[in-house]
């Protein structure tokens, strides 16, 4: 196929170079992991809908998991979604 087709109409192929075994002193795969440890080493992606602000979802997430500590990276707007700022004006 060429590479000038769509990236959904192209053949996808799983290249293995060689197979291992990790030990499993070194962790554990993720679907073996519990929900405390995959709160504690993950991300969650959240879909965040007009109304409340970013701040906002990160505090009720916070409250509903029981968590002390919770972070969120930022938000990605739209273009044309928020007013823009002299940063987006050409």
């Amino acid at each position: 196929m060429s590479s000038k087709q769509p990236p959904w109409r192209r053949e996808i192929k799983l290249v293995v170079k060689r197979e291992a075994e990790t030990s499993p002193e070194y962790g554990k795969p993720p679907n073996m992991r519990s929900v405390a440890e995959l709160l504690n080493m993950g991300t969650v992606n959240l879909d965040k809908q007009r109304g409340p602000t970013s701040h906002e979802v990160a505090h009720t997430v916070k409250k509903i998991l029981g968590l002390q500590q919770l972070g969120h990276g930022g938000t990605l707007e739209k273009f044309g979604e928020i007013p823009p700022s002299p940063a987006y004006c050409l």
